[in-house]
């Protein structure tokens, strides 16, 4: 049973995340986990989860097309996942929902940990290294781009979103 989450579901705090290995609609862009269309994501990863059914997913998607798109939804087999971004205002840092994430033409929108990050919750497990997730991104004009994420250990995704090259778009 898959679920998708919208905004008026909240989940619980951002502490893991999947690392994102191959399989996507359309021809693969070499490097790329997966590609539809003029969007390819690529350097998505998840740290394994010291609790029970909560993680994160970040990940970076290019758009190389002449016009904007938009991550509207991601979904997971089991459990659920959504959008969050951390702000902090005033030195308190929080996570907000968020029903969207625009992803400029010609450009790069990078999820990672302190940012744009995806909320996975009600998991029924925790993630453990070598674990991996399906998921499918919708994206308004691109439609749907699904792969699966391989769980590492959070100092290994921190170290790769930090060396991870941003992508000619």
């Amino acid at each position: 049973m898959e679920h998708t989450l919208t905004a008026a579901m909240l989940s619980a705090a951002s502490i893991s995340l999947l690392s994102f290995v191959g399989c996507g609609g359309g021809e693969v862009t070499p490097g790329a986990a997966a590609t539809v269309g003029d969007v390819a994501i690529y350097d998505a990863y998840a740290p394994a989860s010291p609790l029970n059914d909560v993680g994160s997913l970040y990940f970076t998607i290019v758009n190389r097309g002449d016009a904007e798109d938009t991550l509207t939804a991601v979904t997971i087999p089991a459990g659920r996942a959504q959008l969050h971004e951390v702000v902090t205002v005033d030195d308190v840092t929080r996570m907000r929902p968020l029903t969207l994430l625009p992803i400029p033409a010609h450009g790069v929108l990078k999820l990672a940990p302190g940012g744009y990050h995806v909320m996975l919750s009600h998991l029924g497990t925790r993630l453990a290294v070598g674990d991996s997730l399906e998921v499918k991104l919708t994206l308004s004009s691109a439609g749907t781009i699904a792969f699966k994420a391989a769980v590492l250990t959070y100092s290994e995704v921190v170290r790769r979103v930090e060396e991870s090259v941003p992508r000619d778009p």
